[in-house]
């Protein structure tokens, strides 16, 4: 008798056409396994650059809140002020515990600088409030109100993006001050 039955064996039509299956179902795999990785990247970059916005957002408008008047001038550099814009994207004011605090744009980050004392001459360097991987771009501050004796309001604006992956938001909120002046 035969060793070889040829009811058990494969052709070779029959083989190539099982490889070239596998082949096509283990190319669809690989694809979607690949894409799935592309996007976990995308979402955790998207995270990223939202924690690190509300983050930079919440933290400048608790400040912003709970400011107050400057009545000498010594942060402000005007008597009954409480805030100064030395530029669009600079803000400097009176924060809850009598120091001069400033927020402002450099090098494409949000930094703060706060003083020892209520007087602007301590600020020292600022120091970054956003992530040195990201870039923020147009960080912009408007006071609405009378500065001097109502309740002000302050506007805060930015755009910030992660400039490797291409992924950005931009982000407003407006803070009315707590510490009422009366």
């Amino acid at each position: 008798m035969n060793k070889y039955n040829k009811q058990n064996s494969f052709t070779l039509i029959e083989l190539m056409v099982a490889i070239t299956v596998f082949g096509v179902v283990a190319s669809i795999a690989f694809g979607a396994a690949a894409s799935l990785v592309r996007y976990q990247t995308e979402v955790i970059t998207t995270q990223n650059v939202m924690s690190n916005s509300s983050y930079a957002i919440e933290y400048m408008e608790r400040a912003l809140r709970m400011a107050h008047r400057d009545d000498d001038g010594s942060c402000v550099d005007q008597s009954d002020t409480n805030y100064r814009l030395i530029t669009v994207d600079h803000i400097r004011f009176l924060d809850y515990q009598d120091n001069c605090h400033e927020f402002l744009l450099e090098d494409g980050q949000i930094k703060e600088g706060i003083s020892s004392d209520d007087t602007d001459a301590n600020l020292g360097t600022p120091v970054a409030l956003t992530s040195g991987n990201l870039q923020v771009n147009n960080l912009n501050f408007v006071i609405t109100g009378d500065i001097h004796y109502r309740q002000p309001r302050v506007t805060t604006s930015f755009q910030i993006e992660d400039p490797d992956a291409g992924t950005g938001l931009f982000l407003q909120s407006t803070a009315s001050q707590r510490n009422l002046n009366f």
